[in-house]
């Protein structure tokens, strides 16, 4: 199936052959109706690529006791030759790249682990915007050659800020800016509370976001947000993997006896493995494991960029850590005694 918000194209095959095409309106129900009454004695396997329409159709299907996959579009095969692009190709195309086992499928979260994810991304969200206001605070008085307050930024810094005096114009704008300033502030903390609230009436997910915070460096905005990109525990296979899922496994272009790895694959949330390698620099000064990764990586390698690689050593054996403890429900120090 190729899915828009308006239409659903529909190329329907067996293992030999192409039986029919149809374009629907997007209504699951319809879907579903139209390949039961034309297929009333096979068995369906429904498979669309993940897009903006998310995973509204997946939920109906299964629901209904179908069998329903969604493709990883950035990982589906295409010729180099192929020039013409249409739904109709798009849907065919899906059906014989699974038909031939070549298409990699989307881990699909349950619901409570797809409602955290929208909430950690909500705070992000006022956070990011709270970061923007800031720097454009800084700008304004950069521009005007005006003297920024010096300090950590606080409700002694902004009061100092809107004392400055300045033209009227320019104190107008200052004033809108720390009103939309303190209106996201008020807004992070109401979605930090929501977070809190949601995590702590499911005991999984308590669970797992305890564990994760005896983890040096990890603390509990990273914890939540950690646990909602990766949408659960119980798909993730190997640490190796958690780490590919994360974007922090090398890339490679070997070939022959030659063996060349370059800098981290970058896939996946970026927010995610940004928050994992803050709290590597975190780790470094809490844990002796950790630091000790960091000194032998930063002796290997030579200016000028060692320092970001160690660091993502040290962010790599984070990621271990944090499927270590997530598939053993247990905390960090519990798995060390274990291991011992």
């Amino acid at each position: 199936m190729d899915v828009d918000k308006k239409r659903i194209h529909l190329a329907v095959m067996d293992g030999q052959r192409l039986l029919k095409r149809a374009t629907l309106p997007y209504d699951p129900l319809n879907l579903l109706n139209f390949v039961r009454r034309n297929f009333p004695d096979k068995k369906a396997l429904f498979i669309y690529e993940a897009g903006p329409t998310g995973y509204g159709l997946y939920d109906f299907l299964t629901e209904h006791e179908e069998e329903c996959r969604v493709a990883v579009p950035s990982m589906i095969p295409k010729a180099p030759g192929q020039r013409v692009k249409t739904n109709r190709l798009d849907a065919y195309n899906l059906g014989v790249q699974m038909r031939t086992g070549e298409l990699r499928c989307v881990h699909v979260p349950e619901n409570k682990y797809r409602d955290l994810r929208h909430l950690t991304r909500l705070r992000l969200k006022y956070r990011k915007r709270m970061v923007g206001i800031k720097n454009g605070l800084k700008g304004l008085y950069l521009f005007e050659g005006i003297v920024f307050p010096e300090g950590i930024w606080s409700r002694r810094l902004i009061k100092e800020i809107g004392k400055l005096k300045h033209r009227r114009e320019v104190e107008f704008k200052v004033g809108e800016l720390l009103k939309e300033l303190e209106f996201f502030q008020i807004q992070e903390i109401k979605a930090k509370a929501e977070i809190r609230r949601f995590c702590n009436k499911d005991k999984e997910l308590q669970a797992c976001i305890t564990y994760l915070m005896t983890l040096p460096g990890l603390g509990w905005t990273i914890a939540s947000y950690i646990l909602g990109a990766l949408g659960g525990y119980k798909h993730l296979s190997s640490a190796k993997k958690t780490s590919g899922f994360l974007g922090l496994g090398p890339r490679e272009n070997s070939t022959g006896d030659r063996i060349r790895r370059s800098d981290i694959t970058a896939v996946g949330d970026p927010q995610a493995r940004k928050m994992i390698v803050q709290s590597a620099w975190v780790g470094i000064r809490k844990d002796s494991r950790l630091r000790a990764i960091f000194e032998r990586i930063l002796s290997r390698n030579p200016e000028p960029f060692r320092k970001q690689k160690a660091i993502i050593a040290v962010a790599r054996k984070n990621v271990c850590r944090i499927h270590a403890v997530l598939r053993d429900q247990r905390k960090f120090k519990d798995s060390l005694e274990k291991v011992a």
